[in-house]
């Protein structure tokens, strides 16, 4: 881990760590989803990390930044997720993604091969389509307010509860709309396969993306290590966080040792 990562400085990272391993090999740096926070990573701190530390990305306007204002412009919010990440690490470290937070990682990881920045030894991509697939979807990010609370709750990622609370839905509506509307006007740029492995997941029962849309991210990496799928829907992660770890796990052991040829998954 970097001295950097060690500052209280560092506005953007959450340490989701309960105890700190001197044996860690590699960092994790997860990206959240449209409308989440990096408070939703914090519980992987109990689970069997091994040799991970596990950090999570904090996006401005939410969160311990809610003082900062959104960044509408996709293209603005990659550069910032790009400076940080430059600034604040050391290899190895591996990217962690779901949703919105898939997208933002394959393209943070695309901006730092074109600046020759440090690279990810791994990219782990969860719940999203690969970035050349069309968008099945009508967008959301322009719905009237209740259509959208309706259209977020029923994805089972927000509780329904606190969105009952006048406050917190009028904070949360702007940052609805402002991630929504990132991923849903996003403009994929053909460019070549990164050289860095890849391996997705997602849900079996997931209305926003199916199984081949998952899979089609392997036109965009020279090593691509399958498509690991799970019970439920674009939230399966909400039940099966061990399984996902337990996966990043395996996959980075494979990376990491001395020497190790490129491995082709037994997954979908």
């Amino acid at each position: 881990m970097s001295k950097a990562l060690q500052s209280r400085k560092n506005r953007s990272i959450l340490n989701v760590n309960t105890a700190q391993d001197a044996t860690s090999q590699v960092s994790l740096f997860c990206l959240p989803f449209a409308g989440g926070s990096a408070q939703y990573y914090k519980s992987w701190g109990q689970e069997d990390l091994g040799p991970l530390s596990a950090y999570a990305i904090e996006l401005p306007g939410r969160g311990f930044r809610l003082r900062d204002p959104l960044v509408a412009d996709l293209h603005d919010l990659i550069h910032a997720l790009t400076d940080t990440l430059s600034n604040t690490l050391t290899p190895p470290f591996a990217l962690f993604g779901h949703s919105l937070g898939a997208l933002l990682a394959f393209e943070v990881t695309r901006a730092l091969e074109k600046s020759g920045g440090p690279l990810p030894v791994h990219l782990f991509l969860s719940a999203c389509r690969a970035p050349h697939v069309p968008r099945r979807i009508r967008p959301w990010h322009d719905l009237p307010e209740d259509d959208l609370i309706a259209k977020v709750v029923k994805l089972n990622g927000t509780s329904p509860e606190s969105l009952e609370d006048p406050d917190i839905r009028a904070m949360m509506i702007p940052v609805f709309r402002t991630d929504f509307r990132l991923g849903e006007e996003y403009n994929y740029v053909p460019l070549a396969p990164i050289k860095i492995p890849i391996s997705v997941f997602g849900g079996t029962s997931d209305p926003l993306v199916q199984p081949e849309e998952l899979k089609a991210w392997s036109e965009h990496t020279s090593d691509f290590r399958g498509c690991h799928l799970f019970p439920g829907g674009h939230f399966y992660l909400n039940t099966h966080a061990s399984d996902v770890i337990s996966t990043i796990r395996a996959g980075l052991a494979s990376d990491l040792a001395p020497d190790s040829p490129p491995k082709v998954s037994n997954a979908l």
